[in-house]
C-alpha cells in the first residue's frame, strides 16, 4: 500500500493532476483521486490526505459549465456520464472523508443528471460528439450509481427507473459483441447503484452477478484468480484492469455501508448536508431540484426550509414547491406573502 502511496504521489503534478493533460486523463484524476481519498478515510495518512485533497481541487476546476466532465480538462462544454461518474464518486469519497468539496461542484453534477437522465431509467453518454445521445445499460448503470451517491432517495422515480433497466440487462459474457455496454465496466456500476438503491432490485441482482463472476474466475496456471480481459480494449487495461474491476463489483459489500443505513450521509442527507454552505441563487435550485427529482422524498426538508431563520427568498421557494407537491405546509406563507403584495390597478 505504502508503495502505491507513493507511485500515486510521485505521479501527481503540482496542480493536482494525475500524469499529463493528455486525451482520457480524466478517467485517471477521478480514480486516483477516489483511491487517496478511500486510503485517507481509512488510515488518516497526511500524505494520502493532501494528494487527495489536491487531487479533487483540480477536478472541481476541470468541471465543465454543463456540471458533468469531459475527457480532458480544459473547458469544451461537453459533458461525458461516464467519465463524470468516476468524478462523483471520487468527490463523495472525498467529502465523507472530510476533505473540502464545493458544494455548488455537487449541485453542478446532479444537474447533469437530470439533464441527461430519461424517462426509459436510460442516461444519456454525453451532450457533444462523441457518443452524442447514446443510451445503453452500461451509462444507466453510471446514472443510477451515480444519482445515489449525489443524494437521490431510494423512492425517488429516477433511481426506480435506473434499477429497472440494470436489471432487464443482467451480464453476459463476451456479450458486448452484441452489447457494447457488457462488460466489467457495466457489471461493476451496476452492482453499485443496485447495492446502495437495495431492496428488491438488490436482492434480485446480487445472486445473478455473484455467482456469474465467480464461475468466470481463472482457477489454473497464471492466470489462476483473475479475470479474462475484456477483448476489445486489447492491451489497454488488460487482465490487471478487468480482475480490479471484478474485484470491486464482488466486495462492493465489504467496502461500503448502504448510504441510506448511514442516517446523514445519503438520502436528503447529502444535499441537506451542503445547503447551508450553497448561496443565493443556488439554495433555490437546490430545492428546485429536490422538488422535481425526489418527489415526496423532498417534503420533510421543504418544510425546514419554511423556518423563520430561512432567508425570505428560501421560505417562499420552499412553500411554492410543496404546494406543487400537494402538502399544505407553505400555505399560510403564501397567503401571507400574497396579502402583502399592492393592490391591482
Amino acid at each position: 500500500m505504502s508503495r502505491a502511496l507513493d507511485y500515486l504521489r510521485a505521479s501527481q503534478t503540482g496542480e493536482g493532476a494525475f500524469g499529463t493533460t493528455f486525451e482520457g486523463m480524466m478517467y485517471n484524476q477521478g480514480l486516483a483521486t477516489l483511491a487517496l481519498a478511500e486510503l485517507y478515510a481509512m488510515t488518516r495518512d497526511e500524505a494520502a490526505g493532501s494528494a487527495a485533497q489536491r487531487g479533487v481541487d483540480f477536478l472541481e476546476r476541470a468541471q465543465q459549465a454543463g456540471g458533468g466532465w469531459d475527457y480532458g480538462a480544459s473547458a469544451t462544454g461537453r459533458n461525458d456520464t461516464s467519465i463524470t461518474g468516476w468524478q462523483v464518486m471520487a468527490l463523495k469519497s472525498a467529502r465523507s472523508a472530510g476533505l473540502r468539496v464545493s458544494p455548488d461542484v455537487l449541485l453542478r453534477a446532479m444537474g447533469h443528471f437530470v439533464r441527461q437522465g430519461r424517462p426509459s431509467g436510460d442516461t444519456v453518454y454525453a451532450d457533444r460528439e462523441p457518443f452524442t445521445g447514446r443510451m445503453g445499460a452500461g451509462m444507466a448503470a453510471v446514472g443510477l450509481s451515480s444519482r445515489v451517491f449525489l443524494g437521490w432517495p431510494p423512492d425517488a422515480p429516477a433511481v426506480a427507473r435506473g434499477a429497472q433497466r440494470c436489471l432487464a440487462t443482467p451480464p453476459v459474457w463476451n456479450g458486448w459483441e452484441k452489447d457494447p455496454f457488457q462488460g466489467p465496466y457495466y457489471w461493476y456500476y451496476a452492482t453499485m447503484g443496485l447495492y446502495q438503491a437495495g431492496g428488491e432490485s438488490w436482492a434480485r441482482w446480487n445472486p445473478v452477478m455473484r455467482d456469474f463472476l465467480v464461475s468466470h474466475q481463472a482457477t489454473a496456471g497464471h492466470a489462476a484468480g483473475s479475470w479474462e480481459p475484456d477483448s476489445r480494449f486489447g492491451v489497454v487495461g488488460g487482465r490487471v484492469c478487468a480482475t480490479a474491476l471484478n474485484v470491486m463489483t464482488l466486495e462492493v459489500y465489504y467496502r461500503y455501508l448502504p448510504l441510506y443505513q448511514q442516517g446523514s450521509q445519503g438520502g436528503e442527507g447529502l444535499l441537506a448536508s451542503v445547503f447551508d454552505e450553497l448561496k443565493g441563487p443556488a439554495q433555490l435550485t437546490a430545492l428546485g431540484l429536490m422538488a422535481r427529482e425526489y418527489g415526496p422524498g423532498s417534503v420533510a426538508f421543504l418544510r425546514r426550509c419554511l423556518e423563520p431563520a430561512r432567508s425570505a427568498a428560501v421560505r417562499l421557494e420552499a412553500a411554492t414547491r410543496l404546494m406543487a407537491l400537494g402538502d399544505p405546509s407553505g400555505l399560510g406563507l403564501l397567503t401571507e406573502a400574497s396579502d402583502r403584495l399592492p393592490p391591482a390597478t
